[in-house]
């Protein structure tokens, strides 16, 4: 026996065993239009478009608001007979007002109009949206399948929300390896290992690209320029600049090799091309085997550590940072004679803020044991054995040369 419902149609009740059919067929036909628009992959507006023509046809919707949570803020996705523009906090003092947010409710008044329908619609225990309706068919059977098809609605919107994020982190994971691969290739392809000088390297990164950077550049005549640097900020922002470093370092040595003069230009370069919003750090020295000797001017880099006759010596004279000042107030050259049998050990901070395998920090008594206890190829494999990189706060640099 069919359960007779009973619908207005023009201020009369009217009892009809076939509308139940007609309901039911209407409300399978309206959920195979969702799900065939689902299983196509439409786009949101296509689904919200299918959603708002099917209210509209099954429940004489006079005026409509549906309003999804999405990133933080609540957003009105649908809007139909209604000429006010609904906010993020129209919708909180909504949600404030309702005595239950897993349950529908109504005679509902939100921005001072009164809806006869409110419908929460709650995902994986989530309050995600709210439907707001004005009709004057609302049945106790039309408002079920009404929960069910804005239920089945939110929950495809939500997969193309996920699957389009997925698709974006994949090509961004995609990008940062070309960006990871490409900044590879900016350090030196090849270090030096001869009688008279012997260079070591490693970089460990952050994340997939970072902003530390070392260089070392034959000068000729038995001279070569060691430099790192440490742009402020991490990933492609500051690989972009580390790039842009490396390319003006590479042009500033083919026309002079007075650190004086390419500290000057550098700093004017970094301050141009970032408008003072980002600072450079670096340590930049030349080294002659012919004259034993290094130069050196540190740009507010860590000091770098110089094991000369087993005493250690920190070199911090040069300059203050790069890219903060049009022209830096001062700088120090400092030369150190008798360089032969020497080692020199430069890092960045990513290494003296790390902890070690017992929890310690990474400072300089434990580099400058490990430097004075170890041999030049060992130094580095020792200094990188000693970090976690679940402790690693930043990028990681280290160049060793033996001299």
């Amino acid at each position: 026996m069919h359960t007779i419902l009973k619908l207005q149609l023009n201020g009369k009740v009217m009892d009809d065993p076939n509308i139940e059919i007609q309901l039911k067929q209407l409300e399978l036909d309206s959920l195979l239009d969702i799900t065939n628009a689902i299983n196509r992959h439409k786009d949101e507006k296509s689904l919200f478009k299918i959603f708002l023509f099917t209210l509209v046809a099954n429940f004489k919707v006079e005026k409509l608001i549906l309003g999804n949570f999405v990133n933080g803020l609540w957003i009105s996705k649908i809007s139909h007979g209604v000429n006010f523009k609904c906010e993020d906090s129209d919708y909180l003092t909504l949600i404030d007002s309702l005595v239950n947010t897993s349950q529908y409710s109504y005679n509902q008044i939100f921005n001072n109009e009164v809806f006869d329908l409110c419908l929460p619609i709650i995902i994986d225990q989530n309050l995600k949206s709210i439907l707001l309706i004005k009709s004057k068919e609302l049945i106790e059977e039309k408002i079920i399948f009404l929960k069910t098809i804005s239920n089945i609605l939110i929950v495809a919107i939500e997969n193309i929300r996920l699957r389009e994020q997925k698709i974006e982190q994949e090509r961004l994971k995609k990008e940062l390896q070309i960006a990871s691969s490409i900044q590879e290739m900016l350090f030196p392809r090849e270090l030096p290992l001869t009688k008279e000088i012997s260079v070591y390297a490693s970089y460990l990164a952050h994340d997939s690209v970072g902003g530390d950077y070392y260089d070392f550049i034959p000068l000729g005549d038995d001279e070569y320029l060691v430099c790192m640097a440490d742009v402020t900020g991490k990933g492609i922002a500051a690989a972009i600049l580390m790039s842009n470093i490396q390319s003006a370092l590479r042009v500033l040595v083919k026309q002079t090799s007075d650190l004086t003069d390419i500290v000057k230009d550098l700093n004017q370069i970094i301050r141009y091309n970032t408008r003072g919003d980002r600072f450079v750090t670096m340590f930049i020295a030349k080294i002659s085997i012919l004259r034993s000797e290094i130069k050196y001017i540190n740009c507010g880099h860590n000091p770098p550590l110089f094991l000369q006759k087993n005493q250690i010596t920190q070199l911090d004279k040069g300059t203050t940072i790069l890219g903060i000042l049009d022209h830096l107030p001062f700088i120090q050259e400092v030369v150190i004679k008798n360089i032969k049998n020497s080692t020199l050990l430069m890092y960045t901070d990513g290494l003296i803020e790390c902890y070690d395998l017992e929890n310690y920090d990474v400072g300089i008594e434990v580099m400058s044991n490990i430097l004075k206890n170890h041999k030049p190829d060992q130094v580095i494999n020792q200094l990188n054995l000693s970090v976690i990189k679940e402790n690693m706060f930043d990028d990681i640099t280290i160049m060793c040369c033996k001299m």
